[in-house]
């Protein structure tokens, strides 16, 4: 007999769930818009700012071409410019530059670009 009423309670306290369901959708509106919050954040966080660092190789309309050289192998990145891009500095061909991009899709989009100047030598004469 004992059975019996553990059956019968765990099926109304289900009932009692199942119901309450529904009603909890429309009062807590607030929360979706918390879930979304959350969503933008994690995007946020897989589209942060990277850096590339290297020489100038090809200056486009849309785009430019950064490689990077080391003493084994060299590796070259391509990146879209838009309007918003700030540079920092002539970029101009053979220039060193750090590139702050993000990857949308597979391009690689800057956003922003650092020329580092080459080394003042002093002239003795």
């Amino acid at each position: 007999m004992r059975q019996g009423w553990k059956f019968l309670s765990l099926g109304a306290a289900l009932t009692l769930v199942l119901a309450a369901v529904p009603m909890m959708g429309t009062a807590n509106a607030s929360s979706d818009s918390e879930a979304n919050d959350e969503v933008v954040e994690t995007v946020k966080k897989k589209t942060r700012l990277r850096q590339f660092t290297g020489y100038v190789t090809l200056i486009d309309d849309e785009r430019f071409t950064v490689e990077k050289r080391t003493k084994k192998k060299t590796r070259s990145k391509s990146f879209a410019m838009h309007d918003e891009m700030r540079v920092r500095g002539d970029l101009v061909e053979d220039a060193k530059v750090t590139v702050y991009y993000r990857t949308l899709g597979k391009r690689a989009v800057a956003h922003r670009v650092v020329v580092k100047l080459p080394p003042v030598e002093d002239s003795e004469e």
